[in-house]
């Protein structure tokens, strides 16, 4: 409703709202002509309001006058008698019939009504005026791009007050189908994040204006968004040295400006999923596995992952045969002979030597150098060994894969 008519529309809403007829006056009923009462003039009506079409009219001077009756048409249609406004000075009134539809225009004209319920012969001049329709898109759309798995959508808010929320809608295509992702209450409520997304995925947002009566505009042109890529996997993974039980892998450094760091990761034979082996900053591109066994054959992997958190896919796998101890045994003449490779240069100074059995291991020896003959053997049995290689400071290598000997007659 309009500043200028609200003194004289909130008058006229306390003398329509629920009254009755004035001694004699009719509602909708038609009454015969009375051709001395005098018409009002100046009849406006308002355009552009929510289902609804308020009027405002001159006073007629006479005392002949108790009241108005106030008459509605569609464009092609008949007069009929829609209100009548007792008081000879109630000159305004607000259409706010249910059967109002929106963006249609109707025609009005108002007859002066006398004491008795005559009413004028003449009427006022026609009034045309028409009910709002949907509300115009919103301008200035933009979406923002490049962030991790979500797209952040805004726009100017309506100039138009009678909007109360927007609707925002997304597709994969820019021709569409659109689906309705969120219904936004106030006028200025005029952002909105799409969260949960995919990586590097294309999509298509539009946004419309919804209007306090419910009626959702046309949505406007839609905008283009992209959501963040995934970094690219790690290349030129390699072993770079091995010794035992220690493998030392390197790779290249990725490209992206935004790297956070890498993860290595470990998939022995007898597992299903991979293992973390290592953690590291974004200026790493090595890494040591220490709990690797003797001759264990390992495949590995490299994950880089981003300032936002995104993780690329593993890099191109490398399979390494851990080194191991190159243990032989054989039966020779006072036992079983066994033999191993010391690794004196990677610090070790003494192995222990266990022979195994069904649910335990026994340490037989406690020796220097890469040889031990094992005399306490019954001839025709069989023996399984193991050796462990340890440093001065007691830390140990990894054991051995274990070997079986058939002790022979001598």
């Amino acid at each position: 409703m309009r500043a200028p008519w609200a003194a004289l529309l909130m008058g006229a809403a306390c003398a329509c709202a629920g009254m009755p007829n004035l001694p004699g006056l009719p509602g909708r009923r038609s009454e015969a002509p009375t051709a001395s009462l005098a018409a009002p003039a100046a009849l406006r009506a308002e355009s552009g309001e929510l289902r609804q079409v308020p009027l405002v009219w001159q006073p007629v001077r006479s005392p002949e006058v108790a009241g108005y009756a106030v008459e509605r048409a569609g464009r092609e249609g008949h007069f009929e008698r829609v209100a009548v406004v007792r008081g000879r000075y109630r000159t305004g009134w607000v259409d706010r019939d249910e059967s109002l539809s929106d963006a249609t225009a109707y025609r009005y004209r108002v007859r002066s009504i006398a004491p008795d319920g005559g009413t004028s012969e003449a009427a006022s001049p026609i009034a045309k005026a028409a009910t709002a329709g949907a509300p115009p898109p919103p301008r200035g759309l933009e979406v923002i791009s490049q962030l991790p798995r979500r797209v952040a959508v805004q726009w100017r808010p309506s100039s138009d007050p009678r909007v109360t929320g927007y609707v925002v809608e997304r597709s994969p295509s820019a021709e569409g189908p659109f689906l309705e992702l969120a219904r936004l209450s106030g006028r200025f409520h005029t952002t909105w994040v799409d969260n949960g997304l995919g990586d590097l995925r294309v999509f298509y947002y539009r946004v419309a204006a919804r209007n306090a009566a419910g009626l959702v505009g046309r949505p406007g042109r839609a905008a283009q968004a992209v959501t963040k890529a995934e970094p690219l996997p790690p290349i030129g993974l390699r072993v770079e040295d091995k010794k035992l039980g220690v493998n030392l892998l390197v790779w290249d450094h990725n490209v992206e400006e935004d790297v956070a760091g890498y993860r290595l990761l470990r998939q022995r034979q007898d597992s299903r999923k991979p293992e973390l082996v290592a953690t590291l900053g974004p200026d790493a591109t090595r890494a040591r596995d220490e709990d690797v066994g003797s001759g264990e054959e390992i495949s590995y992997r490299v994950v880089v992952f981003d300032d936002d958190g995104l993780s690329s896919r593993p890099s191109d796998p490398v399979r390494v045969q851990s080194e191991a101890y190159a243990l032989a045994a054989t039966s020779a003449k006072g036992g079983i002979a066994l033999s191993w490779n010391p690794r004196s240069k990677e610090g070790y100074g003494h192995a222990r030597v266990y022979r195994l059995g069904l649910l335990r291991r026994r340490e037989l020896a406690r020796v220097a150098g890469g040889t031990f003959v094992d005399a306490d053997v019954e001839p025709g049995h069989r023996y399984r060994y193991a050796v462990v290689l340890e440093r001065p400071d007691g830390t140990r290598a990894p054991a051995s894969t274990a070997v079986e000997a058939h002790y022979a007659s001598p």
